[in-house]
C-alpha cells in the first residue's frame, strides 16, 4: 500500500511536525508566507543569533542528473537577521 518514496512526519501534538516540514520548505526556498508562521524569514532565526543555516540534503536515484549531484543533492541556505538569504548548493 504504500510506496517507499513516501516519508511520514507523525508524533503528538506539539511534538514538532510542523517545524520539521516549515524547515524543509525554508530550506528549500520558501517564503514565510509558505508556512503560516511569519511575515519575515528572519522570524525564524532564535532570539538573539545573528543568523541561522538551513540544510537540506535528498537522496538522488539518478533521475536528475546524477553525474553532476551523485546520489545526494544538498541546499544550504544561510538567513542573516534582515531576512537576506544566500544559498550553496557545495556538492554541485
Amino acid at each position: 500500500m504504500c510506496s517507499s518514496d513516501l516519508n511520514y512526519i507523525i508524533g503528538d501534538n506539539g511534538s514538532g511536525k510542523s517545524a520539521i516540514l516549515n524547515g524543509i520548505l525554508l530550506g528549500l526556498g520558501a517564503k514565510s508566507s509558505a508556512t503560516d508562521r511569519g511575515t519575515s524569514v528572519a522570524g525564524f532565526i532564535q532570539h538573539g543569533a545573528p543568523s541561522c543555516k538551513i540544510e537540506v540534503s535528498l537522496t538522488n536515484d539518478g533521475s536528475l542528473d546524477f553525474d553532476r549531484y551523485g546520489d545526494k543533492i544538498v541546499v544550504r541556505r544561510h538567513i542573516d537577521s534582515r531576512g537576506v538569504s544566500k544559498y550553496a548548493y557545495p556538492d554541485s
